[in-house]
């Protein structure tokens, strides 16, 4: 059934904002919706939730295009506004919920909760509905109350329309309902009959009395009155209606374009205020705070340490319970327990169809997009700090990155282990200073809870695109990642971050020393839960040239073919990265020899000298005796004595 909910819902989907069920009365869903402050609900999702009579809201923010609520709450406000602004005002969706009025634009300005000022005005005079907020949208009502009106009688008793029906108590108590009134009929008159006398005896004798005869008098007769019946409730009649439609072309505008002052952070949402202690509106109303909502009706307060803020029952079943209300005696009840869980699964067809599903949205094209989170591993000081922080570079600037184009966006760099002098001698090789690039040094640990809140905190504010958390194993709070649920907690924080925010991470991580292992992923953690929470890994080699210039060799392996590839990568100094290859089968010609080197090693049964290993290979043998110093040096093998003056070699033994 295409209930007037799902009819606007599906409506206001279609231009692009995301929509979500509020149950009538209530101020946000009564399911877990976090997750859709970053994913707006399908098409299907929205006829589960609103098949039936439940009201709904929009999530500002970007997830909605840049949407933004102008809530007017003090008294005058919006018509101070509206004499300024007529253009806008007869253009801007406007909503009036007495004695609120709330106009949304979009604009792609930063939209955290803020309160505003007008010009010329006293005082605050509303409060922004910022990015993640939800504003309650028509055709919702107001309240739990319900209107009963009896049903029409042909004759006697006439019914009266009750309104104000109560459900504080067990029964409805209904107010002013008049007595029925009844024709004045006469008490019966009983005919005046002596009292009987008793002789004076011990024994009392009673005479032969006859039962008194009353005159036949006939039984009152009342009019048929019938008993009241009442109808099922009726809901309130509707109070937040549109007075301006929202439609296709809703302007993008600034916040100076829209004759607005944004005051201060509105910091506390409706949740901390809570848990703060502070005061929360009845479902329906609203409460005098900081947040610039008027009064309409005495708000509750909650101690910090409420049981009710314990046990999951935020915010609506709190308020029940803090009103002595039990959860059927709100209006579409067993509306909301049927479809409370329809968002948790999605049908094939339409989940492929949501674009933020399918598509991937590139921070740098064909390399790094969107909600991944990449781990680099690299020996130390082998330049893996260098390479991303010209990778940070370039999307904070908006420039390519080993030609590849990056989408502009805000950095931030979480720098556990250098110092300030250390971070600042590889940025200060760049020429360009971008100010979307921000560098922190304190300890914000991505394994607990406020180190992630501050994370997202500074995300929202600058809308950052890239993290970066050098290195792993300082970012968190466990001794080892050796186990699988530290390194899965260490990540998983971060990576459900990526998601939400729509932004991406590298963390940097140091490889294990068994060179025996070779360049593989197998030594890229000491866990390997590490790499199966990442969405991609990348394991990172160098080799120094004779002229100081690096070769840089990097492997990649993930989830989509652009992760599982190579890239070959030249640098001569601290800022200059050159793409030099790239593919599937994309290898160094030194990793070739030197893997032919130790294969063959491998095979034999005997420790091997530098001729032999040139004849089986068919090198020179002045070159290759050079790359046995080195590889030896680096503990890719070994040496295995001598055989008179010639030196033998054998493979590496396991660290």
């Amino acid at each position: 059934m295409d209930t007037k909910s799902y009819q606007e819902a599906l409506r206001l989907h279609l231009l692009g904002w995301a929509i979500l069920p509020v149950p009538h009365g209530w101020i946000e869903p009564r399911f877990e919706w976090a997750g859709y402050k970053t994913k707006q609900a399908t098409a299907y999702q929205l006829k589960m939730w609103l098949g039936l009579d439940i009201g709904m809201g929009v999530v500002c923010g970007k997830i909605s295009g840049g949407l933004v609520g102008i809530e007017f709450t003090a008294m005058g406000a919006y018509n101070h506004w509206r004499e300024r602004n007529p253009e806008l005002a007869q253009k801007l969706p406007t909503m009036h919920d007495p004695p609120i009025w709330t106009v949304f634009f979009r604009t792609e300005e930063a939209t955290e909760n803020a309160l505003f000022a007008l010009t010329s005005f006293t005082g605050n005079a509303g409060r922004i509905h910022g990015d993640g907020d939800l504003v309650v949208l028509p055709p919702t009502r107001h309240g739990d109350r319900c209107r009963l009106d009896p049903v029409e009688q042909d004759e006697g008793y006439q019914g009266v329309e009750v309104s104000g029906y109560s459900t504080s108590s067990g029964q409805g108590q209904y107010p002013n309902t008049p007595t029925p009134q009844y024709p004045n009929t006469s008490t019966p008159q009983y005919p005046n009959t002596s009292t009987p006398q008793y002789p004076n005896t011990s024994t009392p004798q009673y005479p032969n009395t006859s039962t008194p005869q009353y005159p036949n008098t006939p039984t009152p007769q009342y009019p048929d009155t019938p008993t009241p019946q009442y109808h099922a409730p009726k809901p309130l009649p509707e109070k937040r209606t549109w007075t301006v439609r929202p439609s296709h072309g809703i302007p993008v505008l600034t916040f100076n374009k829209a004759g607005l002052i944004r005051v201060e952070p509105d910091v506390l949402s409706r949740e901390e205020r809570f848990r703060e202690g502070g005061a929360l509106p009845v479902p329906g109303s609203r409460s005098s705070s900081v947040s610039g909502e008027s009064s309409r009706s005495a708000p509750i307060h909650f101690a910090r340490d409420s049981a009710m803020s314990v046990d999951g029952r935020w915010p609506g079943e709190a308020i029940q319970m803090a009103r002595g209300m039990p959860d059927h005696r709100n209006p579409g009840f067993f509306a909301r327990e049927a479809d409370k869980y329809a968002h948790h699964f999605s049908p094939l067809p339409i989940y492929l169809e949501e674009p933020a599903d399918r598509d991937l949205t590139w921070i740098v094209e064909g390399f790094l997009p969107e909600t991944y989170l990449a781990v680099l591993g690299a020996t130390s000081k082998s330049g893996k700090s260098c390479l991303v922080t010209a990778l940070a570079m370039a999307v904070a600037a908006g420039g390519p990155f080993l030609g590849m184009p990056a989408k502009q966006g805000p950095v931030l760099w979480l720098a556990y282990e250098e110092s300030r002098q250390e971070r600042a001698i590889a940025l200060q090789a760049f020429e360009e200073r971008p100010d979307d690039f921000y560098i922190c040094h304190d300890p914000l640990h991505i394994d607990n809870d406020q180190g992630l809140e501050a994370l997202r905190w500074w995300v929202r504010k600058t809308q950052a695109k890239l993290l970066v958390i050098d290195p792993l194993y300082a970012a968190g709070t466990a001794e080892s990642l050796s186990d699988g649920r530290s390194a899965r907690q260490t990540l998983g924080g971060l990576k459900d971050l990526c998601r939400r925010e729509r932004c991406a991470a590298i963390v940097l991580h140091h490889i294990t020393k068994n060179v025996s292992l070779g360049m593989t992923r197998e030594r890229i953690s000491d866990s390997n839960q590490i790499l199966a929470v990442a969405s991609m890994d990348l394991l990172m080699d160098t080799e120094v040239k004779p002229d100081g210039s690096r070769l840089i060799w990097l492997q990649g392996r993930g989830r989509g073919d652009f992760a599982n590839r190579n890239w070959l990568i030249e640098s001569n100094s601290l800022a200059d990265f050159r793409l030099v290859d790239q593919g599937t089968g994309c290898v160094p010609d030194s990793y070739l020899r030197d893997t032919a080197i130790t294969t063959a090693l491998a095979n034999s049964e005997t420790p091997m000298s530098a001729e032999d290993l040139a004849a089986t290979l068919g090198q020179n043998v002045r070159t290759l005796r050079n790359r046995l110093t080195e590889l030896t040096k680096l503990g890719r093998i070994a040496a295995s004595g001598k055989s008179g003056h010639v030196a033998l070699y054998a493979p590496a033994a396991p660290s």
